[in-house]
């Protein structure tokens, strides 16, 4: 894939090069057009092609299946939590900050820390390798398997 990538990206910076005109839109994404000079290029980068069990662990996520909690909590130094998610079949890793106490006169307070969005798996590549790297952590012996051929060698 990242031959293919670098041959297009050769391919473009050649058009940019020698061409009179200036470029009036780049963008590159997969599966869409290039436009250069009004001129107008498909351009498909190689899609990964995913195997039999491979779709069916997506569709299993997809329908919302896998969804729940991935693993363990991790706290940080500065006391925030860090814990992956998979929620409506999209796999999230989220970070909340630090809770806050304090006794207002009569009871203690807590004010909960606030919730970020450390990165989203969105497509279906990114689910299959967010599967590949964390699904020995999710409690489904299909996705532990299917994990458990890519664990590395000690």
């Amino acid at each position: 894939h990242l031959f293919v990538f670098i041959n297009l990206i050769i391919y473009i910076a050649t058009l940019i090069i020698f061409s009179p005109l200036k470029p009036t839109i780049l963008k590159i994404t997969i599966g869409k057009t290039v436009t250069i000079n009004e001129k107008i290029f498909t351009y498909k980068l190689l899609k990964m092609k995913f195997t039999t069990i491979e779709k069916e662990l997506l569709e299993k996520m997809n329908t919302g299946l896998l969804d729940g909690i991935v693993g363990n909590d991790l706290i940080t130094n500065g006391g925030s939590t860090v814990r992956m998610i998979i929620k409506n079949g999209i796999p999230q890793q989220l970070k909340q900050g630090p809770s806050k106490r304090f006794f207002n006169g009569k009871e203690n307070e807590v004010i909960e820390g606030v919730l970020h969005t450390l990165k989203t798996w969105s497509s279906d590549e990114e689910k299959i390798q967010f599967l590949r790297k964390f699904g020995y952590l999710i409690k489904d012996t299909n996705v532990q398997t299917y994990s458990a051929k890519f664990k590395p060698l000690k």
